[in-house]
């Protein structure tokens, strides 16, 4: 399990105390309904010419392609009881013919959302190095 806390003090008056440090860790099964819909949320605000509707294949399958196999990682940040962030890689697919990645495991971000209220305080950046080192351990 990846653990990173973090405390952080903003313009925001609620996310000034570091008595409730940020938790960056990966999701846990009875976490996913919580984080499937802090994505969908998150992904209708961000696309909203996507139908909010439709329900991605990772999404549907959450367990089975984020925390049942080696090839995806799904973590999240949080503060006390509050999703924070969230950010997810799976195998990179080869879609794109010009990048050569042949014989290497290469992983992409797949999603990456962070809760508005607390954007460009360098939230994403941990998320993003927490599952970079989890995607070379």
């Amino acid at each position: 399990m990846v653990l990173v806390p973090w405390a952080f003090r903003s313009k925001f008056s609620s996310m000034t105390s570091t008595s409730h440090p940020i938790q960056i860790t990966e999701v846990q099964p009875h976490q996913i309904p919580d984080v499937v819909d802090f994505v969908m949320q998150a992904r209708a605000g961000m696309f909203p010419m996507l139908d909010a509707t439709v329900m991605p294949d990772d999404l549907q399958h959450f367990a089975n392609t984020y925390l049942n196999t080696r090839h995806g990682r799904f973590l999240i940040a949080r503060q006390g009881d509050r999703l924070l962030g969230a950010i997810g890689y799976l195998p990179y697919d080869g879609r794109f013919s010009q990048l050569e990645y042949q014989g290497l495991e290469v992983v992409e971000v797949v999603r990456l959302f962070i809760d508005p209220a607390v954007r460009r305080l360098g939230l994403a950046g941990r998320l993003f190095t927490a599952l970079k080192t989890a995607a070379i351990a």
